[in-house]
């Protein structure tokens, strides 16, 4: 298990990964916390933009939320950020309720974009400062630059008094809303709790290879419909390759692990990844999930050549 990383006072931003349940009330009985990758790369994005930025993952640490509530208040960050999840959603607002009036709220995640305007309404929630929709690595370090970016930036909305505000700001630069991958620095593993980890003794450390969802269906909040803005970007192999030989030399990773929406199912990604893989020859495996089918046919002796 990693040393938890302590978080200084007076940091810029504090993202919260919100627990599953309130840890006042029952001690978290698993040991394993899938790693909030998305979290991280804001934090690790903001951090290059010379932001102070830190994750606070109260799921794999096991924290109630006035514990939470308590460290937060402590250190005085200028914004909190939470990801509002349909599962932990109730959480996230009593945590809230228990935050110092000073610091200012940020939030996302999949049911800011899915229930904007329900969220601002949500007069449980003491204050919204910024409703991030979508992908935030480059908007974030804009809104920690200058509050009144907000007006400017597309897809981020705000609660002025008992009242939403959603401006419909059209995105000039469609980096703000769909990243380029393969520029975003290196992901800081520092800020994630449970990456690396052992599985079995192997260690293991989760990838993103690519982002979006060809796919339109209707329970999955990646589904195409959802997320008109977004497009399907896909790394390149040697921005993977590099990732990965980090991972091995300076952490020590035997196997990544693909937690794409739907890796196994691109070839096209599929097909030059595995070939990168096999032309690094580096010492590692990788692992990811989805249908067997997709391993069928000429793409399984690709597969089964790169480490799988």
């Amino acid at each position: 298990m990693k040393e938890e990383r302590a978080i200084e006072s007076g940091v810029d931003l504090v993202l919260v990964n919100s627990p599953l349940k309130d840890y006042d009330q029952e001690p978290r009985r698993n040991n394993f916390t899938l790693p909030t990758l998305g979290l991280a790369y804001i934090a690790t994005c903001a951090n290059r933009s010379g932001f102070a930025v830190r994750v606070l993952d109260a799921e794999a640490r096991g924290l109630g939320l006035s514990q939470v509530a308590a460290l937060l208040n402590r250190v005085g960050p200028r914004w909190v950020g939470l990801n509002l999840l349909a599962p932990t959603y109730v959480h996230s607002v009593r945590l809230l309720q228990q935050l110092d009036p000073a610091i200012s709220v940020m939030l996302g995640g999949h049911q800011a974009k899915a229930l904007p305007r329900s969220i601002l309404e949500d007069f449980r929630i003491p204050r919204i400062d910024a409703l991030v929709l979508g992908e935030a690595e480059t908007r974030v370090p804009r809104l920690l630059g200058d509050k009144r970016s907000r007006g400017e930036l597309p897809g981020v909305f705000w609660r002025e008094g008992q009242t939403a505000v959603m401006p419909s700001v059209r995105a000039k630069d469609p980096l703000l809303l769909a990243p380029d991958l393969d520029a975003m620095p290196l992901l800081d593993r520092s800020h994630l709790d449970h990456d690396p980890y052992s599985d079995g003794g192997v260690l293991e450390s989760a990838m993103v290879a690519s982002r979006g969802c060809p796919f339109d269906c209707s329970f999955c909040g990646a589904a195409v419909s959802s997320n008109p803005d977004i497009t399907i970007r896909m790394r390149k192999p040697d921005s993977i390759m590099a990732e990965a030989l980090d991972l091995g030399t300076r952490l020590g990773v035997q196997r990544v692990r693909f937690v794409d929406d739907l890796f196994l199912a691109n070839q096209r990604l599929m097909r030059t990844t595995l070939s990168a893989f096999v032309d690094a020859r580096l010492d590692m495996r990788w692992d990811a999930t989805g249908r067997i089918s997709s391993a069928f046919g000429a793409m399984a002796a690709r597969v089964l050549s790169s480490g799988s």
